[in-house]
């Protein structure tokens, strides 16, 4: 947990002092720190003997990792954004926000319902003594919810897909070179 805060506290000394990109990457960097630092707290929470236990082999485990591999996702994301801006040699943004608000509240929402159906796990199942199957059954919505949440990530991904291919590095050079070498050829 202390190396998650302690680059967390780099990343934010990042945002903080602003620069003059226009491009989306801080705020996919902002998503990653968000992730990582609620990684790092459930992993403290995690480290307690006692909670091991109860914690193991449920839902809430897994939305850690669901977690993490969100910031990962939002890392890659946002170095696509800043080098696709680069290697244009443009200082605009490559995709939009809703792809942004897209993958950020469908990855929040999928994870916060996983853990909430992890924590129903534990409570009902684990402390209660409620069976699996009843304990499944009670929080199938939550799963169904969570499917919702994934959708609009995928949503959220193949628009920020569609916005990267539309303004893909050298795009528009390769076009006008492969036009200009037409016209040269034809003369």
């Amino acid at each position: 947990p202390l190396a998650y805060v302690i680059i967390a506290a780099h990343i934010y000394r990042t945002l903080s002092e602003r620069n003059g990109t226009a491009t989306l990457a801080s705020h996919w960097t902002a998503l990653a720190a968000l992730c990582w630092l609620i990684v790092a707290a459930l992993s403290a929470i995690f480290a307690i003997p006692g909670a091991a236990l109860y914690v193991a082999g449920t839902q809430l485990a897994q939305a850690q990792t669901a977690l993490f591999g969100l910031g990962v996702l939002a890392i890659i994301l946002g170095m696509m954004n800043q080098s696709g801006a680069e290697l244009r040699g443009e200082n605009t943004r490559i995709t939009g926000l809703m792809p942004f608000w897209l993958v950020a509240f469908g990855g929040i929402g999928a994870v916060s319902l996983q853990a909430a159906a992890g924590v129903a796990q534990i409570f009902t199942a684990r402390v209660s003594g409620i069976g699996f199957l009843d304990t499944e059954a009670a929080i199938a919505p939550l799963y169904l919810l969570r499917a919702a949440c994934l959708i609009l990530l995928a949503a959220g991904a193949l628009i920020y897909l569609a916005g990267f291919w539309a303004r893909r590095p050298y795009a528009t050079h390769d076009t006008e070179a492969t036009s200009g070498m037409a016209g040269a050829t034809n003369a």
